[in-house]
């Protein structure tokens, strides 16, 4: 049970990291600053996963725990958040429309 807690804090840390790249992509598309965002969520995420590093490689429960749960927030957070960028974009249709 050592595990679980660390674990839990850095998956809900990488919804939370996500969540804010999902906010500033969102800003971006509303304006013209869309050029530095996609550097700027790599560089935010990459933070996030290297701190999880450091702080496990320091802590008594090891690296495992934090990597593991902040990767599968990362994932799950930018699966949902990308979804929801998406259906914000296409105009909340979520099938497809006919050009024709």
């Amino acid at each position: 049970m050592d595990w679980f807690f660390p674990a839990a804090f850095a998956f809900a840390g990488g919804i939370v990291i996500e969540l804010i790249n999902y906010l500033v992509t969102k800003a971006a598309l509303k304006g013209r600053g869309s050029l530095y965002v996609l550097p700027l969520r790599t560089l935010l995420t990459a933070a996030y996963i290297a701190a999880l590093y450091f702080i496990g490689e320091k802590a008594s429960f090891g690296i495992r725990p934090p990597m593991i749960g902040g990767a599968l927030g990362c994932t799950l957070g930018i699966i949902i958040f990308s979804l929801l960028l998406a259906r914000a974009n296409n105009g909340g249709a979520g099938e497809e429309r006919d050009n024709g």
